[in-house]
């Protein structure tokens, strides 16, 4: 097994898995646009968190219950509600900075909670994670999944997570908060708040094409 391989590998993966823009990038641009860099960053700490619970629940087994379908249609539908009332708040209240809402939410400790609470509504993070598991043994990156290789697996890939919304966060500043808050900041604020609620729909969908498929 080479170690360098599977360490870079990991945090290739998990670098692109933190590409697409979801609910914890729109909370993330939304602090970075009204200039919360360090709320921004509690945010993504959160949802670290949350991913690396996950790698050890799903790597390590020390959480069953989290794989029980049932719990998993509950968690997308817990997400599907996070999304929709961060939607809603953000249309309402984005611009008002001095919003009892904004003020709140913009907290670090709050942001933390925030970020921790929307990936842990994320069930699919555990399919992710064995997925890069058996993919790097069908190419022999992984020989035997020891105890060290795993956890090699999961430092790194986090490692690549956090490069990509750190990256993310330097777009933000360098395109969101200079070049377009005074123009179209308000109009870009309910866009985001917009696409929050897109992203509720789509939660609920699959909480709900799971629930039809085991019959709930």
């Amino acid at each position: 097994m080479n170690w360098m391989v599977l360490a870079l590998m990991s945090f290739v993966s998990g670098f692109l898995t933190a590409l697409p823009i979801g609910t914890t990038h729109i909370e993330v641009a939304k602090r970075v646009i009204n200039r919360h860099t360090t709320s921004a960053y509690m945010v993504i700490f959160g949802a670290i968190a949350s991913d690396f619970m996950y790698g050890l629940i799903t790597l390590f087994g020390i959480a069953p219950l989290f794989k029980d379908r049932f719990v998993e249609i509950l968690l997308w539908f817990i997400g599907a509600m996070i999304a929709l009332i961060l939607g809603i708040f953000t249309i309402i209240y984005g611009n008002d900075h001095n919003s009892n809402y904004n003020v709140k939410l913009f907290k670090s400790n709050a942001s933390f909670v925030l970020g921790l609470t929307i990936n842990i509504a994320n069930p699919s993070m555990m399919a992710w994670w064995l997925f890069v598991l058996e993919f790097f043994k069908s190419l022999g990156v992984i020989s035997e999944a020891t105890f060290q290789a795993k956890m090699l697996l999961v430092l790194s890939a986090l490692s690549g997570m956090i490069s990509s919304y750190a990256l993310f966060v330097k777009f933000t500043e360098k395109f969101g908060s200079s070049n377009f808050e005074s123009k179209y900041g308000d109009k870009i604020t309910k866009a985001m708040g917009v696409l929050l609620i897109l992203i509720s729909i789509y939660l609920m969908y699959k909480s709900l094409e799971f629930g039809f498929i085991l019959g709930f």
